[in-house]
């Protein structure tokens, strides 16, 4: 093995070092991808049931004062 096959050698290596370290990198990317996208989810179904609940209160009559309630 000459000075030639040992710096290919290092290069090759150094090549699938960074293939390896990318692959991990997507990896890594997916994975916080997955997790922001559930976070997402649940957000907005705590705000979905937060509107529900604003509804049903706004809804109420007997929570507001008298001067600006409905008359059915």
């Amino acid at each position: 093995m000459n000075e030639i096959d040992i710096l290919k050698k290092l290069a090759s290596n150094l090549t699938e070092r960074k293939s390896v370290a990318a692959l991990s990198n997507y990896e890594v990317l997916c994975n916080n991808i997955s997790f922001s996208h559930d976070l997402l989810k649940k957000a907005l179904s705590y705000l979905k049931h937060i509107v529900s609940q604003l509804k049903c209160t706004l809804d109420n009559n007997s929570s507001l004062h008298s001067d600006y309630q409905t008359v059915d």
